[in-house]
């Protein structure tokens, strides 16, 4: 509660870190009273449940006269409910998580939010000053998105991009839904889908343990009684009948937890501590509409047994969100997925989300969730022992005032052609979608975007490249000052169509954004002194992974399988294990094996590079030299930036560790041509190839 988080990470801009002085409030903190600038962080029952005590209190005659009687605690003189402290504030600023709960006029959160505006508007203020809203479903129940959205990040984007788990469907029986006016018991009405649920958990439970994780299995029901019969049901069969293995949370109407007060915060704990290695819980049986934040992580399979119908009130993002966040600690590069299991009626509705862009996969033969690979005891005389050291360098913004744009180039020619004012256009025929047509258009100068708005959206660009933590201000007046005066390679008026036109190109917006990205990145970047920390990556220490790609089989190395993500991988490591002069070897899994370096790549960022081997070779003479090497097809700008660190790296290690340490890239065309037997035959074949570039 001593917002440390402000601090360790680049929350605050420098030049306003001197103006945050804050308390910050949890939810169980003693609250004494003050005006000061505070960060409350509670749950919403917390505030109405403070008003609710309070418009509930029945003082009795002489109590309405006298007022209530002071509390017993002696901490009372200085203690107050956390809504009387908040109504203390002149200015207040409220951020919803789970918003898409909020605006309900019946619920009492969206009561008490009129009740502190109201609260601010009395005093004279304007009411709140901000009412900021975060959710996964910026819609009402009807599906209608808010009309306030500021920014939006579909789920589409987040499966794409990893955030989230990736949904299937696995279906594996044909049989309808059975009729919900004649169902007498769920469990036995369900029990092919429960079946089928409870076996995919089955292969789950033993796939994960190996991981150290608990799987969870989510199950929604049409009603509370439903969902009690079900919940009864598993909790009879071998394997769920211990004690708090099966969990039902009942929910009211409003989507609030139902059940008294009492049972209350030990359900609202045993939901928070599902994903713990020691709770029991394997099952959860709900009605779905829960209010209160779902931070679960090991949901891995979801079981809908509910018609999901137009009165049911509910999305389809609604429907599988329970089971989207990722397991901890199974890596980025490992795409997890979370199976969808349920009645027809259920996936017909779950498939509605392909509507927001989301591809629903549905197969009959549920997914494997990958080769186990691990690291084995057995095998210790092949492990490594890899130094970790500190990067080379850091970032400082703090200089960028300084920053001389004369010592930056011409980067384009300007095209003051008329093709900047005149473009032809095609007409897309509304319903065929086929091309009818095209028309000649003047583009006039107020129709056109300004420059302010031109040079803002670039560095923007570049601070997201680039990713500077600086201030906007002065990023935008190097930009401003380079286009204006540089850029074109004399100086132009930026607030003619023309220049205009130019800077919102594509090709020269993209082109200034990387290039001024990669300059201010080199200006920002300090050397620093490496070091080298105190325990190294022992590879043999490391927790045991899923690997869904290919894999080549080897004795000379501490894992039980070699993990390779393309054929020049699995072709070097079968290279490797068959070369007498390699003592042992070993592939970097990047994240799965932690090994990275860290550079400053093409935009001028901070990267990682997760090189793909490492190998001991044994020289002639009885030396030993440790080898970090990298395998290369395609190669990218950033590749010789990968490449110098890289040598760094080998360079400070050899000095730190007195083991010898060097780098190798091995080109794929090369190692083709080569063909090597040893490794002292691949060294040999690629100097070669490379005097003969030399002489080109």
């Amino acid at each position: 509660a001593d917002g440390k988080v402000f601090y360790q990470f680049p929350f605050i801009p420098d030049e306003w870190k001197h103006d945050w002085l804050m308390s910050f409030i949890m939810r169980d903190d003693q609250v004494k009273t003050s005006t000061d600038g505070t960060l409350y962080l509670t749950n919403i029952h917390q505030i109405y449940e403070n008003r609710l005590e309070d418009e509930d209190e029945d003082l009795g005659p002489v109590g309405n006269l006298l007022g209530a009687k002071p509390k017993k605690d002696g901490q009372a003189s200085w203690l107050t409910s956390i809504l009387e402290r908040i109504m203390k504030h002149d200015n207040l600023l409220i951020i919803n998580d789970e918003a898409h709960h909020v605006h309900d006029e019946e619920l009492s959160w969206y009561k008490s939010i009129e009740l502190l505006h109201e609260n601010l508007k009395s005093k004279g203020k304007a009411g709140l000053s901000l009412l900021f809203d975060l959710t996964a479903t910026p819609k009402d129940q009807n599906g209608t998105f808010f009309p306030w959205i500021i920014t939006d990040y579909p789920l589409a984007q987040a499966i794409e991009d990893r955030i989230v788990k990736t949904p299937l469907i696995v279906h594996q029986t044909d049989k309808s839904s059975p009729d919900n006016k004649h169902i007498s018991n769920a469990f036995n009405a369900y029990q092919e889908w429960i079946q089928i649920a409870l076996n995919r958990y089955r292969e789950h439970q033993e796939a994960y343990g190996k991981l150290g994780q608990k799987p969870v299995l989510f199950i929604m029901c049409e009603d509370t009684k439903q969902a009690d019969q079900v919940a009864e049901g598993i909790s009879k069969i071998a394997g769920f009948n211990k004690k708090d293995q099966v969990l039902t949370i009942h929910t009211n109407k409003d989507g609030s937890l139902s059940t008294d007060a009492k049972k209350l915060e030990v359900v609202r704990e045993q939901a928070r501590l599902i994903d713990e290695p020691k709770s029991p819980v394997k099952v959860v049986v709900s009605v779905l509409m829960l209010r209160e934040g779902w931070d679960v992580k090991n949901v891995s399979i979801i079981l809908g047994l509910r018609p999901f119908t137009s009165k049911a009130n509910i999305l389809p993002e609604q429907s599988v969100g329970r089971g989207l966040r990722l397991m901890r600690n199974l890596g980025p590069d490992y795409t997890q997925i979370v199976e969808i299991i349920g009645t027809d009626k259920f996936e017909e509705f779950v498939k509605e989300l392909e509507k927001e862009g989301v591809g629903i996969g549905v197969t009959k033969n549920p997914p494997k969730p990958g080769r186990l690979i691990l690291p084995l005891k057995t095998r210790s005389e092949y492990n490594f022992e890899i130094p970790e050291l500190t990067p080379s360098f850091t970032r400082k913004m703090t200089g960028l005032d300084k920053f001389d744009v004369k010592i930056l180039q011409q980067l384009i020619e300007l095209d003051e052609s008329d093709k900047v004012r005149n473009i032809k256009v095609s007409l897309i025929h509304g319903t065929t979608e086929k091309k009818v047509g095209t028309k000649q258009v003047t583009i006039e100068d107020d129709d056109f975007v300004s420059s302010q708005e031109l040079l803002s959206s670039l560095t923007n660009k570049i601070i997201r490249e680039g990713k500077f933590n600086a201030n906007f201000n002065l990023i935008y007046k190097i930009v401003k000052s380079y286009i204006k005066d540089i850029c074109f390679g004399k100086t132009v008026d930026l607030d003619s169509l023309t220049v205009r036109s130019n800077i919102a190109k594509a090709n020269v917006s993209d082109a200034i954004t990387i290039y001024l990205s990669r300059k201010l990145g080199e200006f920002t970047k300090v050397t620093t002194e490496m070091t080298m920390k105190n325990y190294p990556i022992s590879l043999i220490e490391l927790e045991g992974f899923y690997w869904k790609r290919d894999i080549a089989e080897a004795r000379r190395t501490v894992f039980n399988y070699t993990p390779v993500y393309n054929n020049l991988e699995k072709d070097f490591a079968i290279f490797l294990e068959n070369a007498a002069d390699i003592n042992k070897f070993a592939a970097l899994a990047e994240t799965y094996t932690k090994f990275c370096i860290t550079y400053l790549n093409k935009k001028g960022s901070q990267s990682l590079y997760y090189p793909d081997f490492v190998a001991e070779q044994q020289l002639d003479n009885g030396k030993k030299i440790n080898w970090i090497i990298e395998t290369k097809g395609y190669e990218d700008e950033n590749v010789p930036l990968k490449d110098s660190e890289s040598e760094n790296w080998c360079k400070k290690a050899t000095e730190f560790t007195e083991e010898t340490w060097k780098f190798l890239k091995v080109p794929d065309l090369s190692f083709r041509r080569i063909k090597p037997k040893t490794y002292k035959d691949l060294l040999s074949g690629l100097k070669n190839i490379e005097n003969e570039k030399l002489m080109l």
